[in-house]
């Protein structure tokens, strides 16, 4: 049996010749909106006046407050919020602390300012460092970004193996040279990084490849803010996927196997997330998924707009 092949004009027309009720898309998003920490937006899009109550705002306006922290940069007001909203969850959760304040350093590293990212790091990630030395290679990955007058165009291969090895010694002679500039305390922080184990035995909870580019990108830091977002509703027993994101994942599995047993050709959604939902404890990669998974549910907002749903009535 032959397979369907359709344009990508046909498969819009296929789309289009689908009603979905207003009422039940919204609650989509509103849910997800909510989940997401976009607090606010879920307020608008529901009408009060219609009756219409958003679903699960109670207490999200804390999450709201910490997503916005983290991406305006004040990561010590995101923290004293973490402090209110999900006591004891920083203690829990190293990994998510390190990140955080790593999110600091970066921001510094990006604007320049040598002498404040190098106390985030001897303040902050070196202590966790200590504790946690499948944080080193992260710490490495951060400090390496100082042998470069312009980080954001630090070569990708130094973030990979074999030359992550030599990280540890890349860092240690650019923090030896910050020391004899005047900043002797950075000799510390040296001796730290020469402590911590190689990158190669310190196992990264980061499997994707990194460059300067991207740890200072506003997409690695909307992928913070998701995390930690991810990590207080875990952190409170609640859901940390909406039912928009299973449903994205769903239709990810429904494309898979569409194409291999009935149709040769179709127009796929970008940028779909991975078909397994929610976020695994110090699995980073999940939450690139849900910071994506944002991205493709744009995709369903962008439907709306263009009156691709049916009213109620």
């Amino acid at each position: 049996m032959a397979r369907l092949s359709f344009s990508p004009d046909e498969w819009e027309r296929l789309l289009d010749s689908t009603t979905v009720p207003s009422a039940v898309l919204e609650d989509l998003v509103a849910e997800w909106l909510v989940v997401h920490g976009h607090t606010d937006a879920a307020r608008s899009l529901r009408s009060p006046s219609a009756g219409q109550a958003t679903p699960g705002t109670s207490g999200s306006d804390l999450r709201r407050d910490i997503r916005e922290a983290v991406l305006d940069g004040n990561i010590s007001r995101a923290v004293e919020l973490l402090g209110v909203s999900a006591p004891g969850l920083l203690k829990q959760r190293p990994e998510l602390e390190f990140r955080l304040w790593q999110q600091q350093a970066l921001d510094c590293i990006s604007r320049l300012e040598w002498d404040a990212a190098l106390t985030v790091v001897l303040e902050r990630l070196q202590p966790l460092a200590r504790a946690v030395p499948s944080l080193c290679a992260q710490l490495e990955d951060t400090m390496t970004l100082f042998a470069f007058s312009e980080p954001a165009f630090a070569p990708d291969a130094c973030f990979l193996e074999p030359t992550r090895k030599a990280s540890a010694g890349v860092s240690e002679g650019v923090a030896a040279a910050h020391a004899s500039d005047g900043a002797p305390e950075v000799a510390e922080g040296a001796a730290t990084l020469a402590s911590c184990p190689p990158a190669s035995a310190a196992v990264s909870d980061d499997d994707d490849p990194l460059s300067g580019q991207h740890l200072l990108s506003d997409a690695h830091r909307a992928i913070t803010a998701a995390a930690v977002n991810a990590a207080v509703l875990e952190h409170r027993s609640e859901s940390s996927t909406s039912r928009l994101d299973l449903l994205l994942a769903d239709m990810a599995v429904a494309e898979e196997q569409l194409e291999g047993e009935h149709l040769s050709s179709f127009p796929r959604m970008r940028g779909r997330p991975a078909a397994k939902g929610g976020m695994a404890e110090g699995s980073w990669s999940s939450a690139e998924r849900l910071a994506q998974a944002e991205v493709d549910a744009s995709a369903v907002l962008a439907h709306l707009v263009r009156g691709d749903v049916a009213d109620d009535g």
